[in-house]
């Protein structure tokens, strides 16, 4: 039950406010032994040198935004064969960088993000997929304007 950890400086944009050599070390004193640093986490190049350099089976990522990093992220996991449960992102763009004019309380603030990230992907269980089976069948009641239009639309939904 290894932990990875993954910043990305976002193209060295975070850098300003996010001072990520001492968060590198932050994240070694909490005992991650294997720590990453790129500068575009969401690129096609990074994604594979990073999916080759992972050893364990959680992840825990400091990157701009989950809009726009979840998937390249999800794709990393899937290319190293890590399940997408033990996954937690923190937001360093706009929870960190953004809010804070201080890079020292940004760094801050990233330590105790990124100490929570960890400590989520360390008692991350799997997920059970549970599926139902549902009916297509609706009742509208009212005959008024309201009535009348929500049974044309799911009419014309079958």
């Amino acid at each position: 039950m290894a932990v990875n950890v993954v910043m990305c400086t976002c193209g060295d944009t975070l850098n300003e406010k996010i001072d990520y050599r001492t968060l590198e070390e932050y994240a070694k004193s909490l005992g991650i032994k294997n720590v990453m640093t790129t500068k575009a986490l969401c690129t096609s190049g990074d994604k594979s040198k990073i999916a080759a350099g992972l050893d364990g089976d959680r992840l825990a990522a400091v990157a701009c935004t989950r809009s726009i990093c979840q998937l390249p992220v999800e794709a990393i996991m899937d290319e190293a064969g890590i399940q997408k449960d033990n996954l937690a992102i923190v937001n360093a763009k706009e929870q960190i960088a953004n809010v804070h004019r201080d890079r020292l309380a940004a760094t801050g603030k990233a330590k105790m993000m990124l100490k929570a990230a960890v400590a989520k992907v360390k008692h991350a269980a799997p997920l059970d997929v549970v599926t139902f089976e549902r009916n297509q069948e609706a009742l509208v009641v009212g005959g008024g304007i309201a009535g009348l239009t929500a049974a044309s639309e799911l009419a014309d939904q079958g």
